[in-house]
């Protein structure tokens, strides 16, 4: 709704007001004509939202395909993007789903560049054998980060039932009074399950621009949702209105990779112990991946370095912080390898994230707990 103050010059003013009745007005001196260009209109209607389950992902783009190879016994797809393997890490997850609602994840073991395949570490489906999907993405998943539905793939069974929730219908028009709008979006919201309704925000505010859309836009903050939080989709169900949705502020996540160093042999069996590094471990690196990689590290092909270890990972979330944004600590058991342990090195230049840092305990075992004569053990 503007109002102009010579004929039909730019408007030097828009309103939009707080009663139920909206119209067009005019102002100046009698002398001057006001002219209506074009009759405002309040959004009306219905709307929905579509919250998918975290998670950090690439997408097969449109018009892209994956086969499942019968050749591979279900071992291995192929994709006909010669692009789509180039940033896989193996560790990630691949999900695919043929339009009827369920969605399949396989672990990655192996991908190929030169042929554009990807190994599985479990067998798919028999039913996906020699069949094409288009719905396909690679990456890591949130909804379970606390492991409480003990799912390797870090998808929760509830997102695993159904990635896409659906909120009720919300009026864009019924609520003339912010506080009470704010309230109805986050009811709706905080109604899915896959939400933690604590930490939600909703605010209401004008658009921007008043001078070219007339209506409202609401600011939604998730606190407490794990990981990173996927585009909503916004769908119009009725009445005249314009639904977008864009990010204004991306989670934030710990991403990257490091290494883990250790000496060996013993001080006391040789003056000067080499120096022996795993090779880049992604930031989540999981149980089975950690423990093949310092297992394998071997001097001269033959001896163990690190020994045989037994891994257990959990979730870290600081004190200060409300919401798990991709941190774990790593508990390693060293079952082979004799005497004193020395206290692993690492390298986290590779690692990103905001203040995002790699540290290394040792425990201490006693006076004798010594390289060099030095104390060898660290606390964090």
């Amino acid at each position: 709704i503007g109002y102009f103050v010579d004929g039909c010059d730019n408007p030097v003013g828009s309103a939009a007001d707080t009663i139920t009745h909206h119209g067009s007005f005019y102002t100046n001196s009698a002398t001057h004509t006001a002219h209506e260009s074009v009759k405002g209109s309040q959004p009306t209607g219905m709307v929905t939202l579509d919250y998918e389950c975290e998670s950090q992902v690439t997408k097969l783009p449109i018009s892209k395909t994956m086969t499942v190879l019968s050749d591979g016994n279900g071992w291995k797809a192929s994709f006909d993007d010669a692009t789509f393997t180039d940033n896989m890490i193996v560790g990630q997850w691949l999900r695919f789903n043929a339009g009827d609602g369920n969605d399949i994840y396989r672990q990655i073991s192996y991908f190929d560049l030169s042929d554009d395949t990807v190994t599985f570490v479990s067998v798919a489906p028999a039913s996906s054998f020699g069949r094409s999907y288009s719905d396909v993405e690679f990456g890591t998943y949130h909804s379970d980060w606390s492991n409480t539905d003990s799912t390797v793939s870090g998808v929760s069974s509830i997102c695993k039932a159904q990635r896409v929730h659906t909120t009720l219908p919300i009026d864009v028009a019924s609520h003339d009074i912010s506080t009470l709008s704010e309230s109805d979006w986050r009811d709706k919201l905080g109604a899915l399950y896959v939400i933690d309704s604590t930490g939600m925000t909703v605010s209401r505010d004008l658009v921007s621009d008043l001078s070219t859309h007339i209506g409202f836009e609401w600011k939604i903050t998730f606190a407490h949702q794990p990981g990173l939080a996927n585009l909503m989709q916004c769908s119009t169900l009725s009445g005249l209105n314009a639904c977008t949705v864009a990010t204004l502020q991306e989670s934030s996540m710990i991403s990257g990779s490091f290494q883990l160093s250790t000496t060996w042999p013993h001080e006391y069996e040789i003056e000067v112990p080499g120096l022996f590094q795993t090779g880049n471990l992604p930031c989540n690196v999981g149980i089975q991946r950690l423990k093949e990689a310092m297992e394998g590290v071997l001097e001269s092909g033959i001896d163990k370095v690190f020994g045989d270890v037994v891994i257990v990972r959990l979730p870290y979330v600081p004190t200060s912080h409300l919401r798990w944004s991709g941190g774990y600590t790593w508990t390693i058991t060293f079952t082979s390898r004799g005497g004193n342990i020395p206290q692993m090195g690492h390298d986290d230049t590779n690692i990103s994230g905001t203040n995002a840092v790699l540290a290394v305990s040792d425990e201490n075992s006693g006076p004798n707990d010594t390289a060099s004569g030095i104390a060898n053990y660290n606390s964090f």
